[in-house]
Formats: C-alpha cells, structure tokens, sequence
C-alpha cells in the first residue's frame, strides 16, 4: 500500500480536526514525489486520486432480495387442503 493511501486511511481512523500547519507537517513527513505531496498538501483529491491511477467512476448497486409472495389469509395454504382431504377420505372410509 502506498504511503498516500496510509496517510488517507489514518485520516479516516482518526478524524480529529488537524489544522492547517498539522496537516501540512504530517503531508511533509511523507515520502513522496513532489507533485503527489503538492496535490496532497492543497487537498485536491482528484488531482490525488488520478495520481493513485483510481478509476474516476465508482458505482455500486445493491439489489433487494426477491420476497415471498405474501398468503392471502382467506385462501388456505396447500398443507391445510391437503390435512382437509385426508380427513374428508378418513370420515367417507
């Protein structure tokens, strides 16, 4: 992992408020090339990220799991007809 993205996710891990000159002397302690410690230090992520060869689109899609037909309560289920018939065949014998 680059020392850019390690820098990033510390940010995440601990996102207290740096100010100005924190940030600028943790960006400096970093060993980078100069134009990714320039695009880090003005926070300009795209500049950032196309310096990382990020893909410029992310998408992510969620699909909801398909759901049961509800029962209709009026309608009895197909284990309940069956117990019926068997009954019915039993009082007929």
């Amino acid at each position: 992992m680059s020392n850019v993205m390690k820098f990033l996710e510390e940010l995440g891990r601990n996102p207290q408020m740096l100010s100005e000159d924190q940030y600028a002397q943790a960006v400096a302690a970093l060993d980078l090339d100069a134009e990714t410690a320039s695009a880090l230090a003005s926070r300009d992520a795209g500049r950032v990220a196309e310096l990382l060869k990020a893909p410029a689109v992310t998408f992510c899609g969620l699909f909801p799991a398909e759901e049961e037909q509800p029962v209709k309560e009026d309608e009895p289920d197909q284990d309940d007809r069956d117990d019926r018939e068997k009954e019915a065949s039993a009082l007929a014998a």
